[in-house]
């Protein structure tokens, strides 16, 4: 009874196997799995990090910055500085900003690259979504694709086998039989390119999600309808104001003219608050300094210090670089608009003429399916063979495919065009 137990353990773990390795993933699936763990996501949220930290860094300047020490020494002489502070055993040096025109932009700027940095980050969000929606649909079609092919090839094989035969029964010449083996070597070439390239895709849609690869399958229900927009409208008025890519570039600009602006204000006059105290010993002779009974050892010196730049060259400079960084940063923002509007333009034009391919390759499979169709009628009436009618598999075959390459061009534009006019997210995220 133990070994027979142990057959059926076995048997169903072999018959198991294939579902224990494979489980379908949807669309939304695999666009939440990719969104939690898209290397681009993580390299864009440590630059919001990064830019958030920058902004304190530059506020914390009015903040006062407080550093403890000491400065033991043994004096000969007359007690040298050390580290601008006479020797004590316990000294505490205080300093902060009260009056700095130039800082007060440079934070300005450095709040604008917190607002640049959630832009770029929105804009890495969408190009992951994209990428991972892209290599879905395609992994989806091209495993149609493959199952289609893989019948083509099925029938190209027993095509060949036919027209053998016919050859030894006189019928067809070496020509048709090497017309025939070549159609089955080139199905089995597509067979195998497309093989290779939902090997690939799964992979890649592995490396997006995080999931094994071996574990993908994907499920064709789950994608969303096809997007509608509307070719009418100003789709490059869209872009402009929904482009993450010309938000970032214009607060960029933004960012570079207020540092300019604090590069020439860091030629007006500043104020500091500084603060030290010095716990003094007479080990090392600096009461015999003073006179009698004027040593202590509590010192302190707490005030306002007062900066008026009155000969600054090299700021000048610094200055008029940071001018024409500006300047840089204004044109590219410039050029960025250019490009989301002619990028835009291209994708709208080039959306209308896919969808006349795909059209065109929709007209030619239900003509090719008409085919089959014709060709029974004319076996029944002796006017065709069965090679015609596999050679009407084959082509119908050939137009299934091209349909799906044609669908998936215009697929692919589509959601390229969705996300110039910031639609993508609500069409893959709803």
């Amino acid at each position: 009874m133990t070994v027979f137990r142990q057959m059926l353990l076995a048997l169903m773990c072999l018959i198991l196997a294939p579902w224990a390795q494979a489980q379908q993933v949807s669309f939304r699936d695999a666009l939440d799995l990719a969104l939690r763990h898209s290397a681009g996501m993580a390299i864009a949220q440590a630059d919001q990090v990064h830019a958030r930290q920058s902004y304190l860094e530059t506020r914390n300047a009015f903040v006062p910055e407080v550093i403890l020490g000491s400065g033991l020494a043994n004096v000969w002489g007359y007690p040298m500085s050390i580290e601008g502070s006479a020797p004590s055993v316990f000294n505490i040096t205080a300093r902060s900003v009260v009056l700095n025109f130039g800082q007060r932009d440079y934070l300005r700027a450095a709040r604008t690259d917190i607002d640049a940095a959630t832009t770029l980050f929105d804009n890495q969000r969408q190009a992951t979504l994209l990428e991972t929606a892209l290599t879905y649909i395609q992994l989806d079609q091209a495993t149609a694709k493959l199952t289609a092919l893989q019948q083509e090839s099925t029938e190209s094989s027993r095509l060949e086998a036919i027209s053998r035969q016919r050859l030894e029964a006189g019928v067809d010449s070496k020509v048709d039989v090497t017309k025939a083996s070549l159609s089955a070597a080139r199905v089995h070439m597509r067979l195998a390119q497309t093989q290779g390239d939902v090997d690939l895709l799964r992979q890649r849609l592995a490396q997006l999600t995080g999931l094994p690869a071996r574990e993908l399958v994907t499920n064709a229900a789950s994608i969303p309808p096809r997007p509608e927009i509307n070719q009418q409208d100003d789709l490059a008025a869209r872009a402009l104001a929904n482009s993450p890519e010309v938000k970032a570039a214009e607060q960029q600009a933004k960012s570079a003219a207020l540092r300019a602006d604090g590069e020439h204000k860091q030629l007006y006059p500043a104020i500091d608050l500084v603060g030290n105290y010095g716990l003094f010993t007479k080990y090392d002779g600096l009461d015999l300094l003073f006179p009698q009974g004027r040593f202590s050892r509590n010192n302190a010196t707490f005030g306002v210090a007062i900066h008026v730049p009155f000969l600054n060259m090299a700021q000048r400079s610094h200055a008029e670089a940071a001018d024409a960084d500006a300047v840089k940063a204004h044109q590219q923002a410039a050029v960025v608009k250019e490009q989301v509007s002619n990028e835009t333009l291209r994708l709208q034009r080039t959306v209308e003429q896919l969808a006349a391919a795909r059209d065109v390759a929709q007209l030619e499979l239900e003509l090719a399916q008409s085919e089959i169709d014709a060709v029974k009628a004319r076996i029944q009436d002796g006017k065709a063979t069965i090679k015609d009618e596999e050679n009407a598999h084959l082509d119908a075959d050939d137009k299934q495919s091209a349909l799906l390459d044609a669908q998936f061009e215009l697929d692919r534009v589509q959601l390229q065009l969705l996300r110039k006019v910031g639609g993508l997210e609500g069409w893959a995220m709803p």
